[in-house]
């Protein structure tokens, strides 16, 4: 409690130093062309005590988020009055005064970045966890354990930036240079647009590393958790399971696929010793209605996966497994595990049978074939479990989903979406058959026949890096990020004008919070860090030519310097209007985006 509660008192204080740092632009470049400052307040709204020193009143306010600076005569309504207000001063040092904020927000980056380098920040390491089914990386064989050397013109990257050249690269290919047991291979990927996440993708996830940080019972509170019963504990670090080496929380969940209720060994490490403990798995309950829409011809291979190698092709249809007919990737999955070992697989391709032997000694081959390729789906069912709900309601194979929980569908991913929503209560159902709309209330039962073993625990550490460097380095270091940092917001930008960033992307103030509290968590390193971003982006979008903002104040100085006058009160109130409007309008869009991102939509 109380570390998080030091998080939090940081993560305040740093957003409200950027705030106050862009005050003190101002205040400092209105002393320098000779402007009066009246008022130099630390926070705002209603002063909790004050002190007047020459010609500024100095506040500290109430609510400490930032600061606040009046010059003599800057309101609008005013005209030239004594030579030290503002509308008094020539358009280059009102276009001093204005920059200022923004000029000490890239000032303030640049030291934040060289300290935080100085102390050392924890970068995601660019290397693949996992790859995702149907995506670029699964395709073209990138593995899990693969160390990128390069993405683009970026040499040792981190994981930070491979998403960034992907999702905010130019349109094309982006070529991976990655390290597979010390071998060098290079690949070309096209990223395609990921409608739920909002940016392009090439399907890579960090490695997580297999360390306990939470403990949970699997099944919910019904259930039990096999970890705390065997006496693992928060902090332990996964070795080994059996007796196979185990290097990220990925290898762990794939090799407790082999275990779905047995008692397995676990070495763990706590405090710099090794604990061999054993361990009853539990599966873990799926909440289902017993409907499939995954048929059995392959739409896409995993690079070099089993599938491939065992010869399937795109466009082939698992017609049978042993000789017993299947019409789904889950009857598949039960006639295979009913009976490892050598498996017959007759497969349907351009009219021919062919006849394919398939190894499957456990069941995580079982997984890893199931998983190199990708198979035709939709709302149309494969496949409905005799005696399970959907098939009590009367849903059949063939049918068509139209609805799920009051949600319409049309891919069997929304139809898995709207389930996950509804969950164990009872919904509605409709589908359609043979043009007649048909409805029904159904209700998901615990499923576990194709469950791996779960040992009750969460994995949430990444693997990261340590990027530190010496005085030069760090300096160097601190100016190559500044550039970054204000090139990747005109980036996103761009990319939301060509439409390859959705608006969802933009987060507002609880997003920030969040960000910086996970950064304080990471080490004070990685807080500077986060720090240093978000007073750089406040920059950029301070310039921007936005009434209101000071971008928007210099493009009226410009306006005034083309005309040979100032704009009129008229002109400048309805301007000022709109762009008050617009940034009201604009934190209530990315504040929606946050609590959408809060509740996981």
């Amino acid at each position: 409690m109380l570390g998080a509660a030091i998080n939090i008192v940081l993560v305040v204080m740093g957003v409200s130093l950027i705030i106050l740092v862009h005050e003190l632009g101002h205040f400092f470049a209105a002393k320098a062309v000779g402007m009066r400052v009246e008022i130099f307040s630390i926070g705002f709204w209603k002063k909790i005590v004050s002190v007047k020193v020459g010609e500024t009143e100095y506040r500290l306010s109430v609510i400490p988020l930032g600061g606040m600076v009046k010059v003599a005569g800057e309101s609008p309504e005013e005209g030239p009055g004594e030579p030290y207000e503002f509308w008094s001063k020539s358009l280059g040092q009102r276009a001093l005064f204005i920059v200022g904020g923004v000029v000490m927000n890239v000032v303030f980056a640049l030291l934040l970045f060289i300290a935080a380098f100085s102390i050392g920040v924890p970068f995601m390491v660019a290397e693949v966890g996992r790859t995702v089914p149907g995506r670029p990386a699964w395709e073209a064989g990138l593995k899990p354990g693969d160390k990128i050397l390069a993405v683009g013109d970026k040499v040792d990257p981190v994981f930070e930036d491979v998403m960034r050249a992907v999702a905010l690269g130019a349109s094309g290919d982006v070529v991976f240079q990655v390290d597979r047991a010390g071998s060098h291979l290079t690949f070309s990927l096209t990223p395609v647009y990921d409608e739920r996440a909002g940016v392009k993708v090439v399907g890579i996830r960090p490695p997580t590393e297999p360390v306990v940080t939470g403990l949970a019972k699997v099944g919910g509170e019904e259930g039990r958790c096999p970890a705390e019963e065997a006496g693992i504990e928060m902090g332990d670090r996964i070795l080994a399971l059996n007796g196979q080496r185990i290097e990220t929380a990925y290898d762990l969940l794939m090799e407790l696929a082999k275990y779905p209720h047995d008692e397995v060994e676990v070495l763990v490490e706590r405090d710099g010793q090794q604990i061999p403990l054993r361990v009853l798995t539990e599966p873990a309950p799926r909440y289902m209605i017993g409907i499939s829409g995954l048929g059995t011809t392959i739409e896409s291979l995993e690079g070099g996966g089993v599938a491939q190698r065992l010869g399937l092709r795109v466009g082939d249809r698992i017609a049978a497994v042993n000789g017993r007919p299947v019409e789904s990737v889950v009857t598949i999955k039960l006639f295979v595990r009913e009976a490892l070992g050598d498996v017959a697989l007759t497969v349907l391709r351009e009219g021919q049978e062919i006849a394919f032997t398939l190894a499957v000694p456990d069941f995580r081959a079982l997984e890893e074939f199931v998983w190199s390729a990708e198979f035709e789906s939709g709302a149309t069912l494969a496949w409905v479990k005799e005696g399970s709900p959907a098939w009590n309601a009367g849903i059949r194979a063939g049918d068509r989903i139209v609805s799920k929980g009051g949600k319409e569908v049309n891919t069997w991913e929304e139809v898995l979406r709207a389930g996950a929503r509804t969950g164990r209560k009872e919904h509605e159902i409709q589908w359609s058959r043979d043009g007649e709309l048909l409805t029904a209330r159904v209700t998901a039962v615990s499923d576990t026949h194709l469950s791996g073993g779960h040992l009750g625990i969460l994995m949430q550490v990444p693997r990261t890096s340590l990027r530190r460097y010496g005085a030069i380095g760090a300096v160097r270091t601190g100016f190559v990020n500044v550039f970054k940092t204000l090139s990747d917001i005109f980036r996103t930008l761009r990319g939301f004008a060509r439409r390859e960033v959705s608006p969802r992307q933009f987060g507002g103030i609880v997003l920030i919070a969040q960000a910086s509290y996970h950064a304080a968590q990471r080490g004070i390193g990685m807080f500077f860090y986060m720090i240093a971003v978000i007073s750089g982006a406040i920059a950029f979008l301070n310039i921007l030519p936005i009434p209101v903002l000071d971008g928007g104040h210099l493009l009226f100085v410009a306006i005034e310097k083309v005309r040979g006058r100032r704009i009129g009160q008229k002109a400048l109130t309805i301007a000022q209007t709109v762009g008050f409007v617009f940034l009201v309008l604009l934190v209530v869009y990315t504040t929606r985006n946050d609590i959408l991102r809060l509740l996981g939509w």
